[in-house]
């Protein structure tokens, strides 16, 4: 299978993010059930790290944006370049 036809053009920060957030769940996890002294800390950084994780979600997500659906080209046929209001919703 080719993952990066189904993933996008942001292969890294995909697989980055999962790898993070996989992290974050095991260390949440971890802190809850495993008998440790220090559980408080596996509980409290395995959210942060998920938290952390989403920034390189958002990063893929805007690497993955078509940049020919969001731009607006000077034809009269396109509404957001048409200075007349429109009659139909």
């Amino acid at each position: 299978m080719d993952f990066t036809k189904r993933v996008g053009r942001c292969f890294g920060f995909f697989v980055l993010a999962i790898v993070l957030d996989v992290a974050g769940l095991v260390l949440f996890l971890l802190g809850i059930f495993a008998p440790l002294s220090f559980w408080d800390f596996f509980v409290l950084s395995g959210p942060i790290i998920i938290f952390l994780s989403l920034l390189f979600w958002i990063f893929w997500y805007l690497g993955n944006i078509n940049h020919r659906a969001i731009c607006c080209h000077h034809d009269v046929s396109n509404p957001c370049m048409n200075n007349t209001p429109s009659t139909g919703l």
